[in-house]
């Protein structure tokens, strides 16, 4: 028991020593507890949901500039309202094809 004691007073007296010990106590209490594990996929996880936010910024930043577009460019709204809604204009020419099955059709 005198040996146990007289070992602790020794590197008691060692700073450095001391510091070291406390630090690796402290670094096998974080492993064992999980926690550097749980801050580690908490950090992938912040990582993984900065790149979605900048992503998503990049997307609504085009969708205001063609919300803009489409306030001001008359010609561009009716262009995608044509192409959303396949609609034509009053002069526009339209064909109609047949899936090859010939049908009768009366011209009047």
């Amino acid at each position: 028991m005198k040996k146990i004691s007289g070992f602790i007073k020794t590197y008691l007296d060692q700073p450095l020593w001391l510091l070291v010990v406390c630090f690796t106590l402290v670094f096998m209490h974080l492993i064992f507890d999980g926690t550097l594990l749980r801050m580690f996929h908490l950090y992938n996880s912040q990582k993984i949901l900065e790149n979605r936010i900048a992503r998503i910024q990049v997307k609504n930043s085009l969708v205001e500039e063609r919300l803009k577009r489409l306030k001001s460019d008359s010609r561009f709204l009716e262009q995608e309202v044509r192409d959303r809604f396949n609609l034509v204009g009053e002069k526009d020419i339209i064909f109609i094809f047949s899936d090859g099955e010939q049908e009768n059709f009366k011209w009047e």
